[in-house]
């Protein structure tokens, strides 16, 4: 069990060293957004696929209600990516980014909202220190030095 626990420590350490040198490294190519998204998606296919090869999950992908759900799926995250990456090159790296890792609390702040949920207290300490930093931005930054 300990095994297991390091791997999903190690894969989700790594998704998350991942996405955080993605805005870094849509910044540094010249790639249009829409070739980027196709890479992406290509390579996310062939890993997803690999993974839907196995027998319980190509049984499960006969439902065409399974298939049509996986679709709409892959085009929410085509759309998403396709906005970020736009994003990233009109707002720079460093807003992308901190707007994508505090995602889960503006999410959690509406669904809490929209579904009548009670934000537990964990949700609010988060949002405040959210609110606090970027309260506290009182000037630009200095540009970057490029060598």
């Amino acid at each position: 069990m300990r095994r297991r626990a390091a791997a999903g420590y190690g894969l989700v350490s790594f998704s998350f060293l991942t996405w955080g040198s993605l805005g870094a490294l849509v910044r540094m190519t010249s790639m249009p957004e829409s070739a980027l998204i196709v890479a992406r998606m290509v390579i996310g296919a062939l890993l997803v696929g690999a993974v839907l090869a196995r027998r319980p999950m190509l049984d499960e992908l006969r439902d065409r209600r399974t298939l049509a759900r996986l679709l709409l799926m892959g085009a929410f995250s085509a759309a998403t990516l396709l906005f970020f990456f736009i994003a990233l090159r009109l707002a720079g790296v460093a807003i992308g980014m901190f707007l994508l890792f505090t995602a889960p609390v503006y999410v959690s702040l509406v669904a809490s909202r929209l579904l009548g949920e009670r934000p537990d207290r964990a949700l609010i300490v988060a949002a405040g220190v959210i609110v606090a930093a970027c309260g506290s931005r009182q000037h630009e930054p200095p540009e970057a030095v490029v060598v």
